[in-house]
């Protein structure tokens, strides 16, 4: 590894900044590391801010907001004495600090410590950027690429320069995902990031059947929402449609929520309890009074089944496909809003064709045997398509590529047997702890990568 080449994260929010103070605190302590830059297109933590899609900055954080940056302050990757100094040094950083240089910390105190709005959360991150002096670079990446010294190589839009690394962090959503048959635009069809601009229009909706796909904060958050414009008319129905049952808050998964912020145990889980846990104390947590609000009101319905495709008719109606065990049934809906998720793939449409064979090579070749037959199915499925990278466009075939991925996250978030670095700490909760894709332990987030860049 070159180490006069920097690690590159891309993109500025909680992630960047928690790596970016651990680093400053390392140099601080006169820790020699590999340099390390952040680039970002928009500002410091711009979609926590309520202008960008995704929230209205309204909503309040699942978690804690005592889970910050430095958040479990454990640093035992460091050994006894560093972790100690490091552990002070990062507290600079906390949110108890944010508050008390705002003045806003008695009276946090005096509310029983609530949890901070999104638009708050993202006060404090630019707060951390500022105080550790975190100067992102304002730059647009159209394209990544691995070169022949087998560096990154950033390309920057507007131009033909580009920015070397060593080692690549990517973080940030991607797109929301879509349903088979959902329309790129539509005036009734709306997904976790679209609907936030428009939410203003349902303050006119009557006699409607409103259907919010999702078992996670965006769901939840969307259909409160809602609820606010269609509750004093109460002629309108909203419908949660997701595959488990209901909701859930931190305190009804406690037990859980332990492997979030102290992981050491997870990886000797079987498979498949990692994914119940993640399934329900990550994708189905709620906050407690969100919970409440959609049990409380007559206008919210739940229904349990998986949401397959969306048909828009010549008549321009609108029909959700519904599957229930065996049986698929067609359900009309006058506002459809899919709050599913987001693709974490996203970056691998920035990479050049050359990156990602490489990339999709390095996945293959480290498949089961009963992983490369589940692959044969699924290619057989279309047997057209023109090539695996062809194939990936399919929502099926971009799954498997997913899930195959994330079992190959080494210890510093890293994907495994690929070089240069590629960290995805979106990708390592199924490998490395629930935390690591979210808030939840982006002290420990920050340690793992770092420690893989000591000089």
């Amino acid at each position: 590894m070159n180490r006069t080449l920097p690690i590159v994260v891309l993109g500025a929010g909680p992630k960047a900044c928690s790596i970016w103070a651990k680093y400053k605190s390392l140099c601080d302590d006169g820790v020699a590391l590999t340099p390390l830059t952040v680039i970002e297109k928009d500002r410091v933590a711009a979609n926590w801010a309520g202008a960008s899609g995704y929230t209205d900055g309204l909503q309040s954080l699942v978690s804690p907001s005592e889970q910050d940056i430095g958040f479990p302050y454990s640093n035992v990757a460091f050994g006894p004495d560093l972790s100690s100094r490091l552990t002070q040094r990062m507290f600079r950083y906390s949110w108890q600090n944010y508050l008390l240089s705002v003045g806003g910390y008695p009276e946090w105190v005096a509310q029983d410590r609530p949890r901070a709005p999104h638009y708050q959360f993202r006060d404090y991150l630019d707060w951390v950027a500022r105080s550790s002096q975190m100067q992102p670079i304002k730059r647009e990446i159209v394209q990544i690429s691995v070169n022949d010294q087998d560096f990154w190589e950033l390309r920057n839009s507007g131009s033909q320069d580009s920015t070397p690394a060593s080692g690549l962090v990517i973080t940030g959503n991607g797109k929301p995902r879509m349903l088979k048959g959902q329309p790129q635009q539509h005036a009734r069809i709306f997904d976790g990031e679209s609907f936030w601009p428009s939410r203003d229009q349902f303050d006119d909706v009557e006699f409607a059947r409103i259907a919010v796909i999702g078992a996670g904060e965006t769901a939840a958050a969307i259909a409160c929402n809602i609820l606010d414009h269609i509750e004093n008319r109460a002629n309108s129905v909203i419908e949660l449609i997701c595959k488990q049952y209901a909701y859930f808050t931190r305190a009804e998964v406690s037990k859980d929520l332990l492997y979030f912020s102290n992981p050491s145990t997870w990886s000797s889980l079987r498979e498949g309890r990692r994914f119940s846990i993640m399934r329900r104390a990550d994708r189905g947590v709620v906050s407690a009074g969100i919970k409440r609000r959609l049990e409380e009101s007559d206008l919210v319905e739940y229904t349990t089944a998986d949401a397959e495709s969306i048909t828009v008719t010549n008549s321009d109606e609108l029909l959700l496909s519904l599957r229930y065990g065996g049986e698929t049934e067609q359900v009309p809906y006058q506002y459809i809003i899919v709050a599913t998720g987001f693709d974490s793939l996203w970056f691998f449409e920035l990479f050049d064709e050359r990156t990602k064979l490489r990339l999709v090579d390095c996945v293959i070749r480290q498949l089961t045997e009963p992983q490369k037959q589940e692959l044969q199915m699924i290619l057989e499925r279309e047997p057209d398509s023109s090539s695996w990278l062809e194939s990936l466009k399919r929502a099926d075939a971009r799954r498997f590529f997913e899930r195959s991925m994330e079992r190959l996250i080494d210890e510093d978030l890293s994907l495994r047997g690929f070089l240069p670095k590629l960290h995805v700490p979106m990708l390592a909760g199924l490998s490395q702890g629930p935390g690591f894709p979210n808030l939840n332990c982006l002290g420990l987030l920050s340690d793992r990568i770092l420690k893989s860049y000591l000089i």
